[in-house]
């Protein structure tokens, strides 16, 4: 049943070709880039809470604040993470026509 407008998601074009398996490509390898720079954002981080002194005073308010900056950064870094892990595997788990079709043939599960 087609539907009346001519908006509507029906009539989005799809892509069909060999296109899907560039951008699925392109997916995977932005997705690991960033996993690769969160982890390492997330070790430096680590490191500075390594380095910052541990015994507090009220009037050290540089200090509580730059404990207050490293764990705000740490918590982006570690959402960042596993949202790129979601997509990363959101985009491996996609069925492709293609690698559907090449596991019929060649017997590769």
């Amino acid at each position: 049943m087609g539907a009346k407008f001519p908006f509507s998601m029906e009539n989005i074009p799809r892509q069909k070709r060999f296109g899907c398996f560039s951008l699925k490509i392109g997916s995977v390898f932005s997705a690991l880039v960033i996993i690769i720079y969160s982890v390492m954002a997330i070790a430096q981080c680590l490191a500075i809470l390594n380095v910052l002194p541990s015994n507090l005073s009220q009037d050290e308010s540089e200090v509580i604040a730059s404990y207050g900056v490293v764990i705000f950064i740490t918590i982006i870094h570690v959402t960042t993470f596993v949202i790129t892990s979601l997509m990363l595997v959101g985009v491996l788990r996609v069925r492709d026509k293609y690698v559907t079709f090449y596991r019929t043939i060649f017997h590769v599960y």
